[in-house]
């Protein structure tokens, strides 16, 4: 082989690999990067089914949103109540978590994913049953109550904790037997809503 043609072939063997170089540079560096770079964020909301969400001008409900990464303000409203509003950041590829609960005697409480999950949890131990009664303890002096965990209308269909009795309404003795129920399973009564329904096999 000449010399000439040995430099010809050396040269076709140089762009060959360098230009297998810059594909497989492309392939597993830059794309990657630009995958990476064009990826939105994630924003989860759950807050009170009757609670209205407002981020820059647009109303949000409970799902999960694809944003584009930075800063957010969110206002939260829930009936007559003062706004609450929130400063977020989102990034991408990230999920960022809008959970609010509100109660009486608590207001707005913000939760994290675990926490959530906690309360999410507790439908794995409802029905919870109980019996209160009176002194001495007869069929007529004594309520079954059972405590539930459900969508009901009572709580405009969001979940919530559900208290069954045979009374008409729920007396103070009644409301200490929950809570002292659901602090013995380790879960704490002011961290949801709840509403009591006569039970109508009473």
């Amino acid at each position: 082989m000449s010399k000439g043609a040995k430099n010809f072939y050396q040269k076709i063997a140089w762009i060959c690999g360098g230009g297998l170089l810059v594909a497989l540079i492309i392939f597993w560096v830059i794309i990657p990067l630009i995958e990476f770079w064009q990826k939105p964020a994630y924003l989860d909301i759950l807050v009170p089914a009757e609670a209205k969400v407002e981020i820059d001008g647009q109303e949000y409900r409970n799902a999960v949103y694809e944003m584009e990464p930075g800063s957010y303000t969110a206002t939260v409203r829930l009936g007559d109540l003062p706004p609450e509003v929130i400063e977020m950041n989102l990034t991408k590829n990230v999920t960022t978590g809008l959970y609010l609960n509100w109660s009486e005697s608590g207001g707005w409480q913000y939760l994290t994913a675990e926490e959530l999950t906690h309360r999410q949890a507790i439908s794995e131990i409802t029905p919870l049953y109980l019996s209160i009664c009176g002194t001495p303890a007869k069929r007529t002096n004594c309520n079954a109550v059972v405590i539930n965990y459900d969508r009901v209308p009572e709580c405009q269909n969001q979940e919530c904790l559900v208290i069954n009795g045979r009374g008409a309404d729920m007396t103070d003795e009644v409301l200490t037997a929950v809570r002292d129920k659901l602090t013995e399973n380790g879960y704490n009564l002011d961290d949801y809503k709840y509403v009591y329904v006569q039970n109508d096999n009473r």
